[in-house]
């Protein structure tokens, strides 16, 4: 346990996280961490392992380098498997912009690569593209041509297989997304890796003794929420990195609005969401008038305030006052509102967050 009452994981995760959030992990001095085995694997269990490793350079001055990265076995494994996805999504904005279809790629697909440009943070399972209701057809046809199917990954059969149709049409009839896409691809590792990697058989990476699968999972979103039209969010859609994506503030706003929910309700305790969306606050282009409009019109300003004012703090108050003023919880708009999920997010069992207001106080 750390001096300011956190577990040791947890102040690490809060110094790394603040790392993103004032310094981007480019441009300033990484922080000297120094951890056990355990902290280690539970930092990996929160999906944050990969910020960690990027402190492991010799001088400690800077960002551990591409070369060093590839010392680490695991993140190699991570890159690896980001690369891949990369390149894929390079292959899927082809083909629907051929076809015509309008569309956005949100999520970690289109946030992880901003964190540190090469290096992935964690393995995200699939590539998430969001697009008009009215072209989910054309963009199946797509990616059909491209070998995607609506298939699962069998573990014993070590393959992709079919999905009954019955399941997929009563799935998709009650959801504004598809059943995933998937395709299957080789995926040789190397000793190093494969040990790494050994308790790796789930999505998108599945590690045998004697040979490993990587699954390309793309996710079709007609919608974002049941009650959330997505036209506005494709309306201010804008290109980074070469793909149609959603611009900072929605991204922003939908990023808190969904993870908030996700931690109340379905017990995520995944940090990988708030290393994604950090650096958005000090570093990124949010229009904050946008970003409140949506907040207001949505009406989760519960969810967003409570997760922002954590964000702010990482980041050293970026967050304008008034947008704190404008998307202010009252008695009329406190839907969804569990108050602050900081003590289960960084394992205080006592429900008072005091002790990571004072570990950012003293750094």
């Amino acid at each position: 346990m750390e001096a300011s009452g956190l577990p040791r994981w947890a102040a690490a995760a809060v110094d790394l996280l603040r790392w993103l959030a004032r310094d981007n992990a480019r441009l300033a001095a990484a922080p000297q961490i120094h951890l056990d085995i355990p902290s280690i694997d539970e930092l990996r269990r929160r999906g944050i392992d990969s910020l960690y490793y990027w402190t492991l350079s010799g001088s400690g001055q800077s960002f551990v380098s591409e070369s060093q990265r590839a010392e680490i076995p695991l993140q190699r494994v991570y890159d690896r498997v980001a690369a891949a996805q990369a390149e894929e999504l390079v292959r899927i904005n082809g083909a629907l912009a051929e076809a015509g279809i309008s569309f956005a790629v949100f999520k970690g697909a289109a946030l992880s690569r901003r964190v540190r440009d090469g290096a992935a943070v964690g393995m995200a399972a699939d590539l998430d593209i969001l697009l008009p209701r009215s072209l989910v057809e054309e963009a199946k046809c797509a990616l059909y041509a491209l070998g995607y199917r609506q298939m699962i990954f069998d573990r014993q059969a070590r393959m992709l297989i079919r999905r009954d149709v019955q399941e997929i049409a009563a799935l998709e009839a009650q959801h504004y997304e598809l059943v995933a896409f998937n395709r299957q691809v080789d995926f040789a590792l190397t000793d190093a890796e494969r040990q790494a990697a050994s308790d790796f058989c789930k999505m998108p990476l599945w590690v045998f003794a004697d040979a490993a699968a990587l699954v390309l999972e793309v996710d079709l979103h007609h919608g974002i929420a049941s009650d959330v039209d997505c036209e506005a969010l494709l309306a201010r859609r804008v290109v980074r990195q070469g793909l149609p994506t959603l611009c900072d503030a929605d991204h922003l706003w939908f990023g808190l609005a969904r993870y908030y929910n996700e931690v109340a309700i379905h017990g995520k305790r995944s940090l990988r969401d708030l290393a994604y969306l950090a650096p958005l606050v000090r570093f990124g282009e949010v229009d904050w008038g946008v970003f409140a409009q949506q907040t207001n019109d949505t009406m989760t300003h519960a969810p967003v305030s409570h997760l922002l004012g954590f964000l702010n703090a990482l980041s050293g108050d970026s967050v304008p006052s008034e947008v704190f003023a404008a998307i202010k919880p009252t008695d009329d708009n406190r839907f969804r509102d569990w108050g602050s999920l900081l003590p289960q997010l960084f394992g205080m069992q006592d429900k008072v967050p005091a002790a990571i207001a004072e570990r950012l106080e003293a750094r």
